[in-house]
């Protein structure tokens, strides 16, 4: 809740050692944030310490930006409690991982292009859009080809480290991935006979997701 008048008349959060011409800044920004009068104010008491002057105020994010904002706006971020933060935290390191790799991949294919090609379609098409999905995008096709095998692969096996790092499965199991729970079951639960069983079923998995791939995907794509 944002702290009003009164709260903040009876708050003492952080001592802050400042000159007086600094606690009189401080104090006017605040009531300013509040709608106050500065002069209301005053009444915060000073405490005096060797000579310097210290006022007894409340942190400034505390206090302004609770009143800025109206009740209910944001985002209460919690990926230790919330399944769906904490799978957003999962879901965010992995892909910033990934951006560099397929952007690399990318320009390389992007640079493995002729020259000749792109003049001819600047040529033959204006509009730099259908210029791409007609010319550029279909020639980038065995590339895109092996960043979505790559991708596909590291889903179900490299998030393991994020995974363990951020969250270790929690909360409820919502971030538990197959590859973390074979993990969990064989060397937390020590059930090896379930943990090796999990792991065949994985690979089976992943086998025929990249089948499927090369049978339906990779007949469409022109070397």
């Amino acid at each position: 809740m944002a702290l009003d008048y009164d709260q903040l008349m009876a708050t003492k959060v952080v001592d802050l050692p400042l000159s007086y011409d600094d606690s009189e800044a401080i104090l006017y920004a605040l009531s300013v944030g509040m709608g106050r009068d500065p002069l209301d104010l005053k009444e915060l008491p000073y405490v005096y310490e060797q000579g310097e002057a210290f006022k007894t105020v409340p942190t400034l994010a505390t206090v302004l930006v609770p009143d800025l904002f109206p009740p209910g706006l944001g985002w209460d971020f919690n990926h230790t409690l919330d399944p769906f933060d904490a799978g957003f935290v999962v879901i965010l390191i992995s892909v910033w991982k990934q951006v560099s790799v397929n952007f690399i991949f990318f320009l390389s294919g992007l640079q493995g292009i002729p020259n000749s090609v792109m003049e001819a379609a600047r040529l033959d098409c204006r509009s730099d859009g259908k210029r791409f999905w007609t010319i550029t995008f279909p020639l980038l096709a065995p590339t895109t080809f092996f960043l979505i095998v790559i991708n596909i692969t590291y889903a179900f096996f490299e998030t393991f480290g994020i995974i363990d790092t951020t969250t270790r499965g929690a909360p409820a199991g919502s971030t538990t991935t197959l590859v973390y729970k074979v993990f969990q079951d064989g060397f937390l639960g020590a059930d090896l006979g379930g943990s090796s069983a999990q792991s065949v079923v994985l690979m089976l998995m992943v086998l025929a997701l990249t089948v499927m791939q090369f049978r339906f995907i990779e007949r469409k794509i022109h070397y």
